[in-house]
């Protein structure tokens, strides 16, 4: 007995789209023919960091079909129970800075297509949306839609944006569903001091859910749900390259050139630097080096771990475990610097900022620290 294939489970017609006709048409479209054989008719959209050359990322393990402005990739793997999944994206490079992909595919699905890709790559990342953010684009949605209602969320202590009137020095987090979501999150911020992380809102008009990895779920494939998806966009994006331009020039870079029988090898650094809103102590050292162990942020690992306390002196070699990136940090109580050093590319240091903002110092901002030349000599 073969393998059996399952069915695309996102379909559009045929046709050359841009962006806006290509939302239009999801709108237009009748949710049983666009998610045909599927019982959820939600598009969860993704954001991702990128640059131009993108398409280069799914060239080997994908069917790529150009509909004008916008990619349908077909990814294919087996699933646990041994069935062919053919998992469909649709892709647009949106405002020329940020990699949109459309789905409504399962989340084992993305992992073995998506996210494997990713991973591997040095050009592409998730769009982490920092604290600060995801509370601009909460209040965003609260201050537009007053009635609307909050049926899901989950919060994490988050000392520097909420006060908490409860034993404000345990770190928490809350998952809480029920009708009455809006007014529970604005008890549990007085309370607890804990703000959203994941919030799913619901309206006349508006099923819409939003985390802070970038993955954005539209209930309904309406317009409403769509304009508020960019607006939302549009909210952070500006932060959001920002940080993705710092990040692309933390290199380091070697070049050989050579002289007679010598050969000299040039090595240029581009240090970054997060500077700490609040002052960063020991104590905060130890369990921002502790917090990598943890479930959620198992990427970082630390080696030649030094600190000393009094005038604050941390130091470590950081391992990016997915990309096997490494960088080294030296921190005092104002800052801490970045000095990358193998395969170390902008999506790691991306993503080692969002750590940072979201186990350190919600307010911590990431820039360059300098240029920095080193030379070694070797005998040809």
């Amino acid at each position: 007995m073969g393998v059996r294939r399952r069915a695309e489970r996102m379909k559009i017609p045929q046709d050359e789209y841009d962006i806006e006709s290509f939302c239009q048409t999801l709108i237009d479209r009748s949710p049983d023919k666009t998610f045909e054989g599927y019982h959820y008719n939600h598009v969860k959209v993704y954001f991702y960091l990128t640059e131009e050359d993108w398409l280069t990322n799914f060239q080997e393990n994908y069917q790529i079909e150009q509909l004008g402005e916008i990619y349908k990739i077909t990814g294919e793997y087996v699933s646990r129970g041994g069935e062919t999944e053919r998992p469909v994206y649709y892709a647009h490079y949106y405002d020329d800075s940020l990699l949109m992909l459309f789905t409504a595919t399962t989340e084992e699905a993305k992992e073995n297509t998506v996210d494997l890709t990713i991973r591997r790559s040095s050009t592409i990342g998730e769009m982490p949306i920092v604290p600060q953010d995801f509370q601009k684009m909460h209040h965003m949605v609260l201050d537009q839609h007053p009635d609307i209602r909050i049926t899901s969320f989950k919060s994490r202590r988050i000392p520097d944006l909420a006060e908490a009137d409860i034993r404000p020095d345990y770190d928490r987090e809350i998952i809480y569903n029920g009708d009455d979501g809006r007014q529970t999150l604005q008890e549990f911020r007085e309370y607890y001091g804990v703000v959203p992380i994941r919030v799913e809102y619901r309206g006349e008009e508006i099923e819409f859910k939003i985390n802070k990895n970038g993955k954005f779920t539209l209930k309904r494939t309406n317009a409403e749900n769509f304009t508020l998806l960019f607006d939302l966009i549009r909210e952070i994006q500006d932060h959001v390259l920002d940080i993705q331009e710092v990040s692309q020039r933390i290199k380091f870079r070697t070049e050989r050139r050579g002289s007679g029988n010598l050969e000299l090898e040039l090595a240029d650094v581009t240090a970054g630097q997060i500077d700490f809103h609040k002052s960063f102590n020991l104590l905060m050292a130890e369990e921002f080096v502790e917090s990598a162990g943890e479930k959620n942020y198992r990427q970082f690992t630390f080696t030649d771990v030094s600190k000393e306390a009094g005038s604050l002196d941390f130091s470590a070699t950081v391992t990016d475990e997915i990309r096997e990136a490494t960088f080294n940090i030296s921190a005092t109580e104002d800052s801490m610097k970045i000095v990358p050093k193998h395969d170390c590319e902008f999506p790691t240091i991306v993503q080692f900022y969002h750590l940072i903002t979201e186990t350190v110092d919600e307010r911590a901002t990431i820039d360059i620290f300098d240029s920095e030349s080193a030379y070694a000599e070797t005998t040809a």
